[in-house]
């Protein structure tokens, strides 16, 4: 599948939709991530590994004649096949499914009558599936988890009780933005109180007695994490220094620079999946699944008011986590 431009979170979302379109359809699969010619980007295996199968896409994978494309990003064609077709009759007459998409069809394959009960004897839920072939087909390399790797020791600790909190600015605070330009995000605490009284709330209700108790905030605005530290306390994390905060897709002429921007990408996505609950900003595939590759249940909250259901419960009590079809559902389909 070709996955060449967007973030981290779209990318994922498509992947984990196609891998198992290849998987139900008994097709090896791979992954395109920019074009075959680029050498500006940094590739994926700079900052993961193929612990299983062997992703990485070549030119020979598209031959003239023997391919059929499927080019669905953000179309809500994309989601038709995966909830209704048989899977097998897409491009079977062709060696190569050659998928374009930048948006994902998880939530629809649970629906499909032809594919349904083959997931569940697999063992698989829809709670589950993202962060099933989210495990099974990257591993950070040592190298990227180097750059985080005080965060790392902390969020190993299985005795604490362990917190992600991610709030999304928007892309305009990364590099080449305008709100970038005014220069680096310090965030407001007081401007996302809607996170920390969930956060507290999660806290208040599972932790144990004398359990120690960590913070992980995960966010575009750099600065947000040190304000939250300040108002906290020494529950919350301090960014790793080594890491940096920006967006994979935008290239620089600093080679060095990208790939320590998609290893921090990736590094800080895999510390998020190592917290027991997430409280997400709903408009972003990049929280989601960080959250869903947790492999926690009902565990993630979402607590900005942008997409939610209408009449439902505000706060955040242990019955008021967020179900995967809603995750699935708002901003960028999963």
């Amino acid at each position: 599948m070709q996955v060449t431009y967007n973030g981290l979170g779209d990318r994922l979302a498509s992947i984990v939709s196609v891998f198992w379109f290849a998987t139900l359809t008994g097709r090896a699969f791979r992954i395109q991530w920019w074009e075959y010619e680029e050498t500006v980007h940094p590739q994926l295996e700079v900052a993961v590994t193929s612990p299983h199968i062997d992703w990485k896409s070549v030119p020979s994978d598209r031959e003239p004649g023997s391919t059929h494309v499927e080019d669905h990003p953000q179309s809500p064609r994309a989601h038709h096949p995966f909830g209704y077709a048989d899977l097998a009759t897409i491009g079977n007459d062709s060696r190569t499914v050659w998928w374009k998409a930048n948006t994902g069809s998880l939530d629809e394959l649970f629906y499909n009558p032809h594919h349904r009960q083959q997931l569940l004897e697999w063992g698989l839920r829809p709670e589950t599936a993202a962060g099933c072939a989210l495990a099974y087909l990257f591993k950070p390399r040592p190298e990227t988890l180097e750059l985080v790797k005080e965060n790392l020791v902390e969020l190993s600790d299985k005795k604490a009780l362990k917190i992600g909190v991610h709030i999304r600015y928007g892309d305009d605070y990364l590099r080449d933005g305008p709100k970038k330009k005014e220069g680096p995000c310090r965030g407001d605490v007081n401007d996302k109180t809607d996170w920390w009284i969930c956060a507290k709330e999660i806290e208040e209700q599972y932790r144990m007695p004398e359990q120690r108790v960590i913070w992980y905030v995960m966010s575009d605005c750099e600065g947000i994490p040190f304000r939250a530290a300040e108002a906290f306390g020494d529950k919350v994390l301090l960014p790793s220094p080594a890491a940096r905060v920006d967006h994979i897709d935008h290239a620089t002429s600093n080679r060095t620079h990208d790939e320590i921007v998609l290893r921090s990408t990736f590094a800080e996505h895999h510390l998020f999946s190592m917290t027991d609950f997430q409280v997400i900003t709903d408009a972003s595939s990049y929280g989601k699944m960080a959250a869903l590759a947790s492999l926690r249940s009902r565990s993630i909250f979402v607590v900005k008011s942008l997409f939610k259901a209408e009449g439902k419960p505000t706060g955040c009590s242990r019955s008021n986590f967020d179900s995967f079809e809603y995750l699935a559902n708002t901003w960028v389909k999963i």
